[in-house]
């Protein structure tokens, strides 16, 4: 593994601690999601990306805590890299494609993500938690209730996911042109 791979790495891990700890902007303002997507789209090592996203979990539920719906929340967000991994090897196939079109791409990944996010996790409020019936009709009061904790994941994340994306390719950029100048 790179530095600056060790560097990304550490610098995700702090930002997602942080983002779920003392940085919080609200509910259901996170960037576990943009994190997950970005570690997988830039790291080449799914279990990499899918580490700095359990050590993210792991440190901020150890300082926030959490209930047995963690079980769902984790395995959900454990699932962002492995999906932007997924794209990422799709949109290598196109070497023609726009940065434009590819960042529409990852803002899509985003966006379903987030949904998959919130009927996985709803799912695991009426499985694990006795507030609602374990019947459909209570599968369907959950996703209702939930809508409201949905609409902030999803806007934050409309923005949250892109500008983390654009700052780690500046980044590698950087990196890359520096190791050309000191080539040189």
């Amino acid at each position: 593994m790179k530095k600056n791979e060790y560097i990304l790495i550490a610098g995700l891990i702090l930002l997602g601690v942080a983002s779920r700890t003392v940085l919080h902007l609200g509910t259901n303002v996170e960037f576990v999601t943009a994190i997950g997507i970005s570690a997988g789209y830039f790291l080449n090592s799914n279990k990499l990306s899918m580490l700095t996203v359990f050590i993210i979990m792991l440190i901020s539920d150890l300082i926030i805590g959490n209930s047995n719906i963690f079980l769902f929340t984790w395995s959900a967000f454990l699932i962002a890299p492995l999906l932007s991994n997924v794209l990422r090897r799709y949109l290598d196939r196109f070497s023609d494609l726009s940065y434009f079109n590819r960042m529409l791409y990852i803002q899509a990944a985003g966006i379903v993500f987030t949904l998959f996010f919130y009927l996985w996790t709803n799912l695991g409020v009426v499985l694990i938690a006795n507030y609602y019936p374990h019947t459909v009709a209570g599968i369907l009061e959950s996703y209702i209730n939930g809508l409201p904790f949905m609409r902030p994941q999803l806007y934050s994340n409309l923005l949250i996911v892109p500008a983390l994306f654009v700052a780690i390719d500046l980044y590698f950029s950087y990196y890359k042109h520096q190791l050309k100048v000191n080539k040189a």
